[in-house]
Parts: structure tokens; C-alpha cells; sequence
């Protein structure tokens, strides 16, 4: 049996141009193997951890990556490639997009086309659930979370 590590979710999104580690735990001497797209690797438990390395590939998005041990799998859906940033810090960096000056306006014009998607990690103790990666959209207070300054600059780059 193994499993992967939580950060992986459905509508992820996986650094484009660099090796990409798909890792978790499992049984030593078990054989995962991790695909996406035409790209496939294959690595063996060791101490209980296990780390797949997939080749750099170009910015893509609606992909499925399939994490395997030929008896189980674990299917992740609409993973992108493409630009990774992650943004932390203390109190330059909590205010959320649905408090800051203009926020509810910015939200308002956010669509399922808006090429951003964001990884949102509470300030309070882990949760018991995963938690999941979700894309910027208007409605049900989706990307309100957002830290105002991460999506300035997801928009830029978008």
C-alpha cells in the first residue's frame, strides 16, 4: 500500500521547465510509478518514502497524473503545468484579497477562465482533511483567501 503526500490534489499545478518530484509513502520495496501526459517515471519504497522524478515539461494544462503500484492507483484530475509560486511571511503578507482596498471588485471579475489557481494554508492548526489546490473563480468565496499581493502578481504574470 502507499499513498501520496497531501500537498497533491486535484487542479494542481506542477513547476514547468524543472524535474518534477511526485513523492509520498508506502511498503519498502514497493514499485510506484507516476505518469502524466506522455511523461512516466518509476521509483522503489525505501524507508518508507518514496520519490518519482518526471523530466521538466512545458507549460500544459487539463492533465491527469496517475501515481500507481500496479495494484493501486491514485488519479489526480485538470492538473496544469506551469508557474509555481508560493508566498508566505508575517503580517506584510495575511492581508486576504476579499479585505484589501478593491478586493470585492477583483474577485467579482474573476471567471473559470482566469488562468490563476492557488494552494490556501490557514493559519491555524493542520487541518484533519487534506488540503486541496483551487482555482481563482467568482462565486461560493473562491480565491477570497488569496493574499492581495500573491494575486497582483499572479495576474501580472498570467
Amino acid at each position: 500500500m502507499f499513498s501520496c503526500s497531501q500537498m497533491f490534489s486535484d487542479r494542481m499545478v506542477l513547476q514547468r521547465g524543472k524535474a518534477v518530484n511526485i513523492f509520498g509513502k508506502g511498503d519498502d520495496g514497493t514499485v510506484i510509478t507516476a505518469e502524466i501526459g506522455a511523461y512516466k517515471a518509476t521509483c522503489t519504497v525505501k524507508d518508507g518514502k518514496w520519490r518519482c522524478v518526471l523530466p521538466p515539461m512545458s507549460a500544459a494544462e487539463g492533465l491527469t497524473l496517475t501515481v500507481t503500484d500496479g495494484t493501486n492507483t491514485v488519479t489526480f484530475t485538470d492538473v496544469a503545468v506551469g508557474e509555481v509560486w508560493f508566498l508566505g511571511g508575517q503580517s506584510n503578507m495575511e492581508l486576504e484579497l476579499q479585505n484589501a482596498k478593491d478586493g470585492a471588485k477583483y474577485l467579482a471579475e474573476l471567471t473559470e477562465e482566469t488562468p490563476v489557481r492557488y494552494y490556501y494554508t490557514p493559519k491555524s492548526p493542520p487541518p484533519k482533511k487534506p488540503r486541496r489546490w483551487a482555482q481563482t473563480a467568482a462565486g461560493q468565496g473562491r480565491g477570497a483567501k488569496v493574499q492581495r499581493l500573491g494575486a497582483l502578481w499572479a495576474s501580472t504574470l498570467a
